[in-house]
């Protein structure tokens, strides 16, 4: 009987040791939640649509084909930093369509002294931490925990990202994407043409996750269309709604690349030597794509190396299965 006695004493204790512990925790994780759920109903509730056209707009930096009329325009940009959701100090112009082939994006970026704009970037690749620049940030499968990221400037280069968590991203990823932009007397013009092939997604999602910035290098300013506490990431951002019947192509691509040799003193090198300085022997006749002898001749487009995600991830160069990337990572010129 005694050793019973003592056996419920320990039970005991230990249940009044257990009750005590989720008496102090399941207050904490309750503040936790309310916590994360207070930031998401912070973060605001943007969304526009996407306007299906069936001709792609011509990619000249110039916003006058009659496709871009067919787009909502958005305007209600804020502040980021120096401001937190202070009014901007030149405006904005956003349109958005998208064919079966290839999304599209034009963005007027108003300013008063164009002289200024800054531009010093000409190489693709490159960040833009000195650029007045145009970023754009897809989330594809809208779950606000990864996603793409583009970035423009009035001389048009091409630096991509992919976000790993909502805070970091891998500038090795590279993709198919093409821009054009232009000074106007009072704003600079930039397009941006990004084909679904060059992007994983799920057709049977109509709505992706969205956000637009633009910086002001001299103003020291940025400026989102949603953020909160001065960022935006892939868990910070509106929606773009009325995605629907866009062409996956085969979900891969085979993209030749090459680079140009140069000799010193400017002189450049041989044809056959340029030409033989990255050569990729594939022979599209014999290629098959999933079983199939497919368009490869027509896909081999561009020149630099294309990563193409399958089975509905965000793929990085080497992460997913179904991709193949051939070439070393060169850039476009």
């Amino acid at each position: 009987m005694q050793h019973w006695a003592l056996t419920d004493f320990g039970l005991l204790r230990r249940f009044l040791w257990f009750s005590l512990l989720s008496s102090v925790t399941s207050p904490l994780m309750s503040q936790e939640l309310k916590q994360e759920t207070l930031l998401e109903n912070r973060v605001e509730a943007k969304s526009f649509r996407a306007i299906r056209v069936e001709n792609a707009p011509v990619m000249d930096g110039v916003l006058d084909d009659p496709v871009w009329q067919q787009a909502q325009v958005v305007t209600d940009f804020h502040q980021s930093r120096p401001g937190d959701h202070a009014a901007p100090s030149e405006p904005t112009e956003l349109y958005v369509v998208y064919t079966s082939d290839a999304l599209y994006i034009g963005a007027r970026m108003y300013d008063q002294t164009p002289e200024l704009i800054a531009a010093p970037t000409i190489r693709h690749g490159l960040g833009l931490p000195f650029d007045d620049r145009l970023v754009v940030i897809l989330d594809p499968f809208n779950q606000g925990r990864a996603g793409y990221r583009f970035e423009t400037n009035l001389n048009g280069v091409r630096h991509d990202a992919l976000y790993t968590t909502p805070t970091q991203f891998s500038l090795n990823w590279n993709t198919i994407w093409e821009t054009a932009t232009k000074a106007e007397a009072n704003a600079w013009v930039a397009e941006i043409e990004i084909p679904f092939k060059s992007l994983p997604f799920d057709p049977s999602l109509d709505t992706w996750g969205f956000n637009f910035g633009r910086g002001i290098r001299r103003k020291n300013e940025e400026m989102a269309w949603v953020s909160l506490d001065r960022q935006y990431n892939p868990t910070i951002m509106g929606e773009m709604t009325g995605m629907s019947g866009m062409d996956q192509g085969v979900g891969l691509d085979i993209v030749p690349s090459f680079a140009a040799v140069q000799q010193r003193r400017g002189v450049e090198a041989p044809l056959a030597e340029i030409e033989n300085a990255h050569r990729v022997d594939v022979d599209p006749a014999e290629m098959k794509l999933d079983g199939r002898q497919g368009d490869l001749a027509e896909r081999m487009h561009g020149i630099s190396p294309a990563t193409v995600g399958r089975n509905g991830q965000l793929a990085d160069h080497g992460r997913s299965a179904g991709e193949l990337h051939v070439g070393g990572p060169l850039e476009r010129p």
